[in-house]
């Protein structure tokens, strides 16, 4: 009878450590959803990314169409111009949103070592 008493206190001590362990832990399904958020913004930058340099193409075969036929259209050039910022600040979200996946991952892993 000593014997199961032992046990039990041995068993329920060796549950309380890995309970206390297991509380310490990162959580893996969290990380995973933040993750998958931040790969998700950066489809959107990419997307929109890709949209902007399209239209720059066609803005920019516009321009050398009008310099063929010798026609300078200012406003074709400023709508060119336009299309070249906004095509800068898309490049500059997406790089924000592989950073931040970066940073996430590292984060994480580091987290994961600490509770290693």
């Amino acid at each position: 009878m000593d014997d199961i008493l032992g046990l039990e206190k041995r068993l329920k001590a060796a549950l309380d450590r890995i309970a206390s362990v297991v509380g310490t832990m990162p959580d893996v399904e969290k990380n995973n959803d933040n993750l998958a958020g931040l790969v998700g913004e950066l489809e959107v930058a990419l997307s929109r990314l890709k949209q902007s340099n399209t239209d720059l193409r066609e803005m920019n075969q516009q321009l050398r169409d009008a310099n063929s036929k010798g026609v300078g259209d200012p406003e074709l050039i400023n709508n060119a111009l336009k299309i070249e910022i906004d095509n800068i600040r898309l490049e500059r979200e997406a790089e924000k949103s592989q950073i931040n996946i970066i940073l996430a991952a590292i984060t994480d892993a580091d987290g994961e070592q600490t509770n290693a």
